[in-house]
């Protein structure tokens, strides 16, 4: 019977480890509800120039919050270990789908509940679609780094041109100066 037992402790043992070995690295889905990392963007056009263009504005989003130690007070970061804790490393940040290129995210290390922004273009006006901009993060949660993606669109209706006027109007103004004498009668 001690034997038995002794096995059966061994082999929760095992298990113990293997588990604590498959939670070093976590990985968050793309799709995760609890993705600490949010991306949105917009199209601003401008049509200063000869044609009328987009320029997309991204940003990511750290929805992380700081860790803290007796409840207030920030927790310092080893100078020894990985980016500061819940920081987001931006490792790549690229858009597809109608327009295509790369983006620089500043600042990057993103602080907890802070947000890096980056812009790229210009792009046609009269381009029509989605543009999905692809952020690869990681953090440091001060036990493990996380791994993860996440994803913006911003589409695109292709009404970004320059107005063009076939006709010219002229306005003209008069000043008319009314004076009112009173008139009175008997």
């Amino acid at each position: 019977m001690l034997r038995t037992t002794r096995r059966s402790v061994l082999a929760l043992g095992g298990l113990a480890a293997g588990v604590a070995t498959l939670a070093a690295v976590s990985i968050i889905p793309a799709g995760s509800q609890e993705n600490p990392v949010t991306v949105t963007g917009q199209a601003v056009c401008s049509t200063a120039g000869p044609v009328g263009r987009y320029q997309l504005d991204w940003t990511v989003t750290n929805n992380l919050t700081a860790p803290v130690a007796d409840g207030a007070i920030p927790v310092n970061q080893p100078a020894d270990l990985p980016p500061p804790i819940n920081a987001v490393n931006i490792a790549s940040a690229t858009e597809s789908g109608a327009f295509t290129g790369t983006v620089t995210i500043t600042p990057n290390p993103i602080d907890p509940k802070g947000t890096g922004t980056g812009s790229d273009g210009p792009v046609g006006g009269t381009t029509t679609g989605t543009v999905t901009l692809t952020v690869v993060w990681s953090y440091y949660d001060g036990n493990t780094t996380v791994e993860g993606q996440s994803t913006g669109t911003i589409t695109l209706d292709g009404t970004c041109t320059i107005p063009t006027s076939s006709s010219s109007s002229t306005t003209t103004t008069a000043a008319v100066n009314n004076q009112v004498t009173p008139a009175f009668t008997g």
